[in-house]
């Protein structure tokens, strides 16, 4: 019944389409600003000294790659630090074999241990007759960052130099009876979708399983482990069948129930991205429809600013005020400061007043969201599937969405007027 009534949510798939737009759009602002910081460092990379030049380069990619994969300098450019990596993963593979006698192995590798994983697979030292080789049944990536890391070394690209490249050869040769699963999420802008793999490199095939985690560039990435239904019920799956296909497996065996189940994630998720847009639109609305009003007029609709002066007037009633004021204070007696800097503050006091109580009830409504989210993940991991209610969820929705409204209207008449 659950999947009969999946058009009532098709407006999902309008949001996701949408937003994915927004988001490609989102990008050339990003690249323009990301270009500039990046001339920060193009006189170091000018200098004919090849340790300066290499650092600099480093370091233009550094800020970006250390924020979100932190580790792909580390297995991309440093030989030895990639070395001892691929040496821990060999490590525990063959303790696991020898020391604990386990029949079966599975690696579970996500962002750049997918790029350990493949090459300590791929790696020669671990298949020569001179050493025991490593004996690994599936390989299970999530949110890999191999594709990452071909685009950075331009792994099969025309022209590119012939450089000796541990991510290019043959894993299915290499590892005939590998099976591999790759997880990727449709936001998480690290495998950015399914593995393609470049000129160079053969994989062996690949099961390739698109998943909900949040529905944003910002949280796909590291939301695999808090997807109960579309990462770990397959999962567990896969583990308990490591040499053999997952639909034999004991878990979860009914494939009606498991498709219900990441339904019911679509929908707690597209739940998630629609509030997300709600509350930045409610506080969008009054600062830029009073902004624009406020430029058009010439100052006879007070926009933001007008209330920034009314939150400055109430703030100077505030005991121990001055220890704000006064250093503002000084600072506009020290220079003839232009007239326009001081509206501009109006304008960002009101703005940011405005914006943040958007992001506190934005926030109140994650917050509710991620207990609902827990509920359901709770009945998700039950087995036979049971029912789910979600009356108190619709109360609550009705509740914030009401909120917001009236918000918005009032704090735009309060910028109007």
């Amino acid at each position: 019944r659950e999947l009969r009534a999946r058009g009532r949510w098709g407006w999902i798939d309008v949001l996701d389409s949408v937003q994915r737009f927004l988001s490609i759009l989102a990008y050339v602002p990003a690249l323009a600003l990301g270009s500039l910081l990046l001339l920060i460092y193009a006189p170091f990379r000018l200098i004919p000294i090849q340790a300066i030049r290499d650092a600099a380069v480093l370091k233009s990619v550094d800020n970006v790659l250390t924020t979100w994969f932190g580790d792909l300098p580390d297995v991309l450019d440093d030989p030895v630090q990639a070395a001892n990596v691929r040496a821990r993963l060999a490590e525990s593979i063959d303790r696991l074999a020898t020391q604990q006698r386990c029949g079966s192995i599975a690696i579970v590798a996500h962002s750049g241990g997918a790029i350990v994983s493949y090459t300590t697979l791929l790696d020669p030292a671990y298949r020569s007759d001179d050493v025991k080789p490593l004996e690994v049944q599936r390989l299970i990536t999530i949110g890999q960052g191999l594709a990452l890391g071909w685009r950075l070394h331009e792994t099969g690209k025309p022209g590119a130099p012939v450089l000796p490249d541990r991510l290019t050869g043959d894993l299915a040769a290499a590892r005939p009876g590998l099976r591999w699963t790759d997880v990727w999420a449709s936001y998480d802008p690290a495998p950015a979708g399914p593995i393609v793999p470049p000129a160079g490199v053969t994989l062996p095939t690949i099961d390739s399983r698109p998943v909900t985690n949040r529905m944003s560039i910002l949280e796909d990435h590291g939301a695999y482990w808090e997807n109960d239904e579309g990462f770990l019920v397959p999962l567990l799956r896969a583990l308990d069948e490591i040499r053999g296909d997952p639909d034999d497996s004991r878990f979860f065996r009914s494939s009606v129930e498991r498709a219900v189940r990441i339904e019911r994630r679509r929908q707690r998720v597209g739940a998630l991205a629609l509030w997300r847009w709600v509350a930045v639109l409610g506080a969008a609305v009054p600062i830029v429809a009073s902004s624009l009003a406020w430029a058009i007029t010439g100052n006879v609709v007070p926009g933001p600013a007008g209330l920034g002066v009314r939150i400055g007037t109430w703030f100077e009633g505030v005991p121990l005020h001055e220890i704000v004021t006064g250093p503002l204070a000084f600072l506009s007696g020290v220079a003839d400061w232009p007239s326009w800097l001081g509206a501009l503050g109006q304008w960002l006091v009101g703005t940011a007043a405005i914006a943040l109580v958007f992001l506190v009830l934005g926030l109140t409504g994650v917050r509710l969201w991620s207990s609902w989210d827990e509920r359901e993940r709770a009945i998700a991991r039950r087995e036979p599937l049971g029912p789910i209610s979600r009356t108190d969820v619709a109360i609550a929705s009705a509740i914030l969405l009401i909120l917001t409204f009236a918000l918005a209207g009032a704090l735009l008449g309060q910028a109007w007027g």
